[in-house]
């Protein structure tokens, strides 16, 4: 085995949009499910390598949209470096494919910003200088395949090319000289074949030589096989056991990904290699995504999103903003239905005296244990949440009377609750919603108002 290589990925990551068809698929309108996840060919090659074991940059373009943050963001979680180069006049970056039933392609549009952007020669020569190995995805424009080739070739560093598809793969034929190999599907092969060498349909090892690089090509069910310029033979590699395809969009980048892998790092050849990873390519088919690490990818970002806007971290109840808007959601729904509805303002009583004696870090125990207890405290339909600092607001579906003793079991609990630590009482103003209330911000006024008068007489009271 080699030393570990440090691969650079030089492509597209984008969103992946895929819609597969679950009903007829001969009508125009297709009944089907969507998913969104993260892809891209350079994108899926490095969350593969990464998956193995690998060192991965990638180097990519993008514009400063919250899609684009999205891509980067995730991919540095997964320990990739991101090389990136923001632009905002570059669109969306996005990949849009409908999969029948079969698991097989059916059309697709891609939007690549790679393609129209310009790296600057500072950046690539930073990203070669620190890779062992460079695998390029025709998603890049054929001036900066042919500018990543050059400062490759100066520093004899191994370049490797992915096809991505039929019309982008002829932007490969200038470059293909300086590759150890250019990997493509068979639809592929023979689009380029027939630009560039019509005479040579199917005769890959003589297109290969035409071309000056290795080809490996992949044929679906069939299998692949690697055509050689030098030998003029095209060794045949068996098909990955497929038991439960969801769809086979992912497993060219993943048979690309692993065979460099073992290629590389274990010094099998290229055919040898092949055939070790079919395990990893079949695996490709069995997710919903592209790659083997995005499944469900955008959904937790965005929960984790939700979290960090609603959520306080120190409490783990809802925040003011949070707060806001079930405010204004209670007072709607027990005003449709007649029911009453109160809201409690509660401040820790000396709270500042309890940070500047135990100090900060027994402050936020106390907020954590504080929350917790008149969360326990309350009735399964209310709510409580940080208001701010010290402060804490219920909301209340019951009337003045009701939640004024709702809010004296709280200041019981809190009292157990932290007796551990340092004595701790809570001073609560309650007040019901109507009479001449016309907004959340009169009934938080009204609480706020009996908050003051708990405190003036003397605190760790409910008015």
């Amino acid at each position: 085995m080699n030393a570990p290589t440090r691969f650079l990925v030089a492509g597209s990551a984008h969103l992946d949009i895929l819609s597969t068809v679950t009903g007829d698929g001969s009508t125009l309108d297709k009944i089907g499910n969507v998913a969104i996840d993260i892809g891209g060919t350079a994108c899926n090659i490095a969350i593969n390598l990464r998956q193995l074991g690998a060192q991965v940059s990638l180097l990519t373009a993008s514009n400063n949209s919250p899609y684009a943050m999205f891509v980067t963001n995730h991919l540095s979680q997964r320990g990739i470096e991101v090389l990136v180069e923001r632009n905002d006049a570059l669109p969306l970056a996005a990949f849009t494919a409908h999969i029948a039933g079969n698991g097989e392609l059916m059309g697709a549009v891609s939007s690549t910003p790679v393609d129209r952007h310009s790296f600057e020669d500072a950046t690539v020569e930073a990203a070669i200088e620190r890779a062992d190995c460079v695998i390029m995805d025709c998603n890049l424009s054929e001036d900066t395949l042919a500018q990543i080739a050059r400062q490759a070739a100066e520093r004899m560093v191994p370049v490797y090319l992915a096809g991505v598809s039929e019309e982008k793969c002829l932007r490969a034929a200038k470059v293909a000289p300086f590759a150890e190999a250019l990997f493509l599907n068979k639809r592929e092969a023979d689009y380029l074949s027939g630009h560039i060498a019509p005479e040579l349909a199917g005769r890959y090892a003589e297109l290969a030589g035409v071309l000056g690089t290795v080809l490996v090509i992949t044929d679906g069910e069939h299998g692949a096989f690697v055509a050689r310029p030098t030998t003029g033979v095209s060794t045949p590699i068996r098909p990955p056991t497929v038991r439960d395809a969801k769809n086979f969009l992912g497993m060219g980048d993943a048979f690309l990904a692993g065979t460099l892998y073992a290629h590389l790092d274990f010094d099998f050849n290229l055919e040898m290699a092949a055939t070790a990873m079919l395990p990893m390519v079949a695996q490709i088919s069995e997710h919903d995504s592209c790659n083997d690490g995005t499944d469900g990818v955008i959904e937790k970002m965005l929960s984790e999103m939700r979290q960090r806007a609603y959520i306080c971290p120190t409490t783990r109840i809802l925040n003011r903003v949070a707060a806001e808007g079930e405010l204004e959601k209670m007072i709607l729904g027990t005003d449709s239905v007649g029911a009453e509805f109160s809201v409690a303002l509660i401040d820790v009583d000396h709270f500042k005296t309890i940070n500047d004696t135990h100090g900060h870090n027994v402050g936020d125990k106390v907020l954590e244990r504080v929350a917790e207890a008149m969360r326990s405290a309350l009735r399964g339909h209310d709510v409580v949440c940080r208001w701010g600092g010290d402060e804490f607001l219920a909301l209340m579906v019951s009337d003045a009377a009701v939640s004024r003793r709702v809010a004296q079991r709280m200041q019981e609990a809190v009292g157990k609750s932290c007796a551990d630590i340092c004595p701790v009482t809570l001073s609560i103003g309650v007040a019901q919603w109507g009479g001449t209330m016309g907004s959340a911000k009169d009934l938080v006024e009204a609480a706020d108002k009996a908050l003051y008068e708990a405190k003036r007489g003397g605190r760790n009271r409910v008015v």
